[in-house]
C-alpha cells in the first residue's frame, strides 16, 4: 500500500490541482502572446504524463511489457485531459476545445517521453560507473 501511495499520490494530488484550477470561472491567461494557453496546457500535461508514467512503472509487476506500460500511462493522462475539458464546459466563463485537448494529449506524450529519456540516461550513467 505504501508503494502504491508513493507513486500514485503525486498523480492524484497534481490531478486535483488541475481540476481546481480548471474549475475557476473566468480564469484565463491575459498575456499578449498568441496561443500561450496551448503552451501552458502542454507543460501542464507533460508534468501529468511524467508523473503518471512514473506511477505506472513504479507499481507494475516484474516482467510487464514496457511498451504496454507506456501506452497505459499515456492513455490515463489523455483520458484525464478529456475529462478536464468536459469539466471546463460546465464552468462559467470557461469552455472546452479540441485544440486544448490536443495540447493536453501532446503534453501527456511528451511527459512519458521525458520519463523514457530520463530512464535511459540513468541506465547509461550506471553502465559507465
Amino acid at each position: 500500500m505504501l508503494n502504491f501511495l508513493r507513486f500514485w499520490f503525486p498523480v492524484i494530488l497534481y490531478s486535483g490541482i488541475i481540476f481546481y484550477v480548471s474549475g475557476q470561472p473566468n480564469a484565463s491567461i491575459s498575456w499578449d502572446i498568441p496561443n500561450i494557453d496551448k503552451v501552458v496546457h502542454t507543460i501542464e500535461y507533460a508534468i501529468l504524463g511524467f508523473l503518471t508514467t512514473r506511477a505506472v512503472f513504479g507499481t507494475a509487476r516484474d516482467g510487464s511489457d514496457w511498451r504496454l506500460l507506456y501506452i497505459c500511462a499515456i492513455f490515463l493522462a489523455i483520458l484525464y485531459g478529456l475529462s478536464d475539458e468536459y469539466h471546463q464546459s460546465f464552468v462559467p466563463g470557461r469552455n472546452s476545445s479540441a485544440a486544448d485537448f490536443l495540447a493536453d494529449s501532446l503534453g501527456a506524450m511528451l511527459g512519458a517521453w521525458i520519463y523514457w529519456v530520463r530512464g535511459n540516461l540513468i541506465k547509461k550513467n550506471k553502465l559507465r560507473s
